[in-house]
């Protein structure tokens, strides 16, 4: 296919032919389809880890860096691959992810193997299956970073940009949410080894059709790597999320966990110092002098913070009373059915509807479905739990695609890859930083639960409370943010 080095979006015009908007059309669906393979190897796994545990002689801790070597990884990759994607190419660099996908997967089912056969060596499953999802959070950590610029130059109008950020943004959604399924419908079949088989077939699949069918797209500054920022924002992100994630199953004063975070506070500002004086930086510290801009990294993160933190707490809460996976795996798809909905549907609502409204809005739809929580009085309430979820995931689908449209509008076009990296880092962090937090609180409340009552309602309970706190100061801050917007702007 062809390609363009013009980093701003193609206006609607004569230039605009049948072939180049049939071509442009099969990039973005590319996008969307690279952004949900590429999220299963994540979801997919979790759907499993009971299996696993039993399998591979697997402990707690064994398997929490299952998921968390994942999340790690796609944070790192995150802040490296937009910058990779502007200089050898966005098409290349989502392919590249791609492939890496594939490797997780292979080294996922050869994994699975050792852990089930008869004699086979399965204390060597749970290595293998950190070094897998690993490779696979590099993979959409690169695919992530590299689709939402090729979305963004490759769309025709900014109306359709909204749209295609929109149905980006819930093809993620849909790559989480879709894990579970694909995994109870493997294991019914072959087992838990043969979870990673239908990941790999869809990553190859996708990998033909981006190398047939979508364009390529880089950016016509050339710009270097730029290693010492590189460096510095890569360990300082990859220490921030390794502290709250050892905070969360160890205390928030291990010395472990203060040790990294200290490390990633120093790293941080390293990043920050270098990139100030950088001519051609990876993140340029002055993006977030926009209000709106800053507020769409905010609420990324915080509507990732809560939807990470509530399908840890559902999980764990609904297992704690006995409810079968494929329960819990319904109940977690009505959180994300929530979201994929209102993600779809924020791109057209934004020709009509202010960002900010969208923006704060679904926030506070996610602070009422939250509140919500708090009259369930049991766990076990299928219906009750499942309408709370669509709230919550309709609130922060609104809040996300909103985000990551916004980001995109706050900057000059030629920075547009640079505001999607910053976006996708915020948010990451977020979704780490729910995973550690709510993961302390359901581990702290039950124990100090009565013991007349449910400890894992308790836990449910609580992790509204905070949700509802955290979501509300952050909907207050934004709004301040885009007011500031608006009277720099008149």
């Amino acid at each position: 296919m062809g390609e363009t080095t013009t980093s701003p979006p193609a206006t609607a015009g004569a230039t605009s032919t049948p072939e180049r908007q049939r071509s442009g059309s099969a990039t973005i669906a590319f996008a969307w389809i690279a952004m949900l393979v590429s999220y299963l190897p994540f979801s997919a796994v979790n759907g499993g880890l009971g299996l696993i545990g039993a399998d591979a002689q697997a402990s707690t801790a064994d398997l929490q860096w299952v998921t968390d070597a994942f999340t790690v990884a796609l944070v790192a990759a995150v802040l490296a691959g937009g910058r990779l994607g502007d200089r050898f190419g966005r098409r290349r660099t989502t392919l590249l992810g791609l492939v890496l996908t594939s490797a997780c997967s292979a080294i996922g089912l050869i994994a699975g193997v050792l852990a089930t056969a008869p004699t086979g060596p399965a204390s060597a499953a749970i290595p293998l299956l950190w070094l897998a999802q690993a490779v696979g959070g590099v993979g959409a950590g690169l695919v992530m970073s590299a689709t939402l610029p090729l979305i963004v130059v490759t769309a025709s109008t900014p109306a359709a940009r909204d749209r295609a950020v929109g149905v980006w943004a819930a093809a993620n959604v849909i790559g989480l949410g879709g894990g579970p399924f694909i995994t109870g419908a493997a294991t019914a079949v072959a087992g838990w080894p043969a979870l990673f088989v239908p990941t790999g077939i869809l990553a190859l699949a996708t990998i033909a059709f981006g190398l047939v069918a979508a364009r390529e797209s880089r950016s016509a500054s050339h710009s270097p790597l730029h290693l010492g920022g590189l460096v510095t924002g890569v360990a300082g992100t990859v220490l921030l999320v390794f502290g709250a994630i050892r905070a969360g199953s160890h205390g928030w004063v291990d010395a472990g966990a203060l040790v990294s975070l200290a490390g990633a506070v120093l790293l941080l500002a390293a990043f920050v110092a270098i990139e100030l004086r950088s001519r051609q930086p990876i993140i340029d510290p002055r993006l977030f002098r926009s209000g709106a801009f800053s507020a769409a990294g905010l609420c990324a993160a915080v509507a990732l913070f809560a939807m990470v933190g509530l399908v840890f707490v559902v999980s764990v809460s609904l297992a704690h009373s006995g409810v079968h996976p494929s329960g819990i795996a319904l109940q977690i798809g009505c959180l994300f059915a929530g979201n994929v909905a209102a993600s779809i549907a924020a791109g057209p609502l934004l020709a009509r509807v202010p960002a900010s409204a969208l923006l704060i809005g679904g926030l506070l739809i996610a602070a009422a479905g939250s509140a919500a929580l708090l009259t369930l009085a049991e766990v076990t309430s299928v219906f009750g739990l499942s309408g709370r979820l669509i709230v919550i995931g309709i609130g922060c689908g609104f809040t996300v695609a909103t985000a990551a449209a916004l980001a995109v509008r706050a900057v000059p076009p030629e920075q547009s890859g640079m505001a999607g990296v910053a976006n996708n880092t915020l948010r990451q962090i977020g979704g780490a930083l729910g995973a550690a937090v709510i993961g302390a609180v359901f581990t702290v409340t039950p124990g100090d639960a009565p013991a007349t009552g449910d400890p894992a309602l308790t836990a449910l309970h609580t992790t509204a409370l905070l949700l509802v706190a955290v979501i509300l100061i952050t909907s207050a801050i934004s709004a301040v943010l885009m007011a500031t917007t608006r009277k720099s702007t008149t």
